[in-house]
């Protein structure tokens, strides 16, 4: 697993990432003579949320590349500070892409990685070539979300009170609360084998030792971010995509409307969209999948201007086989 190790300014972090283009499934680096799309994922899960998308053929006519977060998937390295936010993860995300030698990129990030997304468009701006956000969590949280995440918590403490051992049913209750927000627990084999392939790494890395980072990372980060001022938002100078699920249980759609609202009134080139049916992980819903496909490769292809590469014949994602060892049913699921 190819990882990069980064002195940010909150620690050492190596850093777990995925590059693939048109020709390579598992590149060393991208293809300079085209675009990049940088995939930010939501929380618990890391990059692989996004299968569903890097297997369709007119998204993967660009560089694909994706970054486990801190305290996420494969990363590894200093634990995140108390009090780290939105600004801390963007200055993270830069100096892997910096690394990485990708100085600009578009962007698609959902959920959690609406955050660091947005957070990169107004704190590098020059970087970011265009930013589809899908579900974005970018206004102040609400207080039922903020009790529901709480909520959550206190399940997943429970299956580890012993110190000895874990009470597995406290933590399936976790899940359960975690889905329900994410997917309105509408389960099939996919996301079962994203839960299959996540559960070993959280209970290791957000185990009793860890609780305060999971405090910081699955409550705080999301909990404590604040809005962004009219002049903050100014600095955004690339087409903005906003995506919601109509089904959303934890978000109404009335949210992502005002967030729309705000960026107009800031001179944004902002535009949003909404897929009926669909929960709040949109990208990792099965059923939702081919529209916000197609709607991530129409908006791509726009503010590429006529520049995009040609679409390959076919794509097959870096994850495909772990997802499928990991129970994913193709066929039941189409």
């Amino acid at each position: 697993m190819p990882t990069i190790t980064v002195q940010t300014p909150t620690g050492t972090v190596n850093f777990f990432y995925t590059i693939s283009t048109p020709t390579e499934t598992h590149a060393e680096s991208i293809d300079k003579d085209i675009p990049t799309v940088l995939f930010l994922h939501s929380v618990y899960n890391g990059q692989e949320i996004f299968e569903l998308q890097w297997e369709e053929p007119r998204i993967r006519r660009f560089n694909c590349v994706g970054i486990d977060m801190r305290e996420h998937g494969y990363t590894t390295g200093d634990k995140v500070p108390e009090g780290y936010g939105q600004k801390d993860a963007a200055d993270d995300i830069a100096l892997v892409m910096q690394a990485l030698k990708i100085l600009t990129f578009h962007i698609v990030g959902q959920s959690m990685g609406t955050i660091v997304g947005l957070a990169l468009a107004v704190y590098y701006p020059e970087t970011v070539l265009s930013l589809c956000l899908v579900s974005p969590l970018v206004l102040e949280e609400t207080p039922d979300v903020v009790e529901g995440r709480a909520e959550i918590a206190e399940y997943w403490k429970q299956g580890f009170t012993d110190g000895t051992k874990i009470d597995v049913s406290a933590l399936q209750d976790a899940v359960y609360g975690a889905m329900q927000f994410a997917l309105n627990n509408r389960m099939d084999s996919f996301s079962n084998a994203l839960i299959n392939r996540t559960y070993p790494l959280i209970v290791e890395a957000w185990s009793k030792k860890n609780f305060d980072i999971y405090d910081r990372m699955m409550g705080d980060f999301s909990n404590n971010r604040r809005e962004y001022t009219d002049a903050e938002l100014a600095r955004i100078s690339v087409p903005v995509k906003l995506i919601h699920g109509r089904d959303d249980i934890a978000y109404p759609v009335e949210r992502t409307q005002t967030l729309l609202g705000r960026l107009l009134n800031a001179g944004v080139n902002a535009s949003f969209i909404d897929i009926p049916d669909a929960p709040h992980w949109v990208c990792t819903y099965t059923a939702s999948a081919p529209r916000v496909n197609e709607i991530i490769a129409d908006f791509l292809e726009h503010t590429c201007k006529g520049t995009a590469p040609p679409i390959p014949a076919q794509a097959v994602s870096p994850w495909e086989a772990d997802l499928i060892k990991a129970g994913w049913e193709r066929e039941e699921d189409d």
